[in-house]
């Protein structure tokens, strides 16, 4: 999330891009934000997706169906 209380959604990918060990992890941003400054920061962090929790009403399920058929489907190294 964009705006986690200690550090912000953009400032915890900053510091797991630079973790070696995680810096490949796949992120998909869950946020209120709707900013395109934010979106376009997001994305610089090397995101794999933005996700906008305003007005979801009825597609946070299509949302959640998405994730888990991603996860099912995608090929990760080992």
């Amino acid at each position: 999330d964009i705006g986690m209380p200690r550090m912000g959604g953009i400032e915890m990918l900053k510091e797991l891009r630079e973790d070696p060990e995680l810096k490949d992890t796949i992120v998909f941003m869950f946020t209120a934000s709707v900013s395109s400054n934010d979106i376009k920061s997001a994305y610089a962090e090397g995101i794999s997706g933005f996700i906008s929790k305003y007005n979801m009403d009825s597609r946070f399920e299509k949302v959640l169906e998405f994730l888990a058929m991603y996860d099912e489907t995608i090929e990760f190294p080992e």
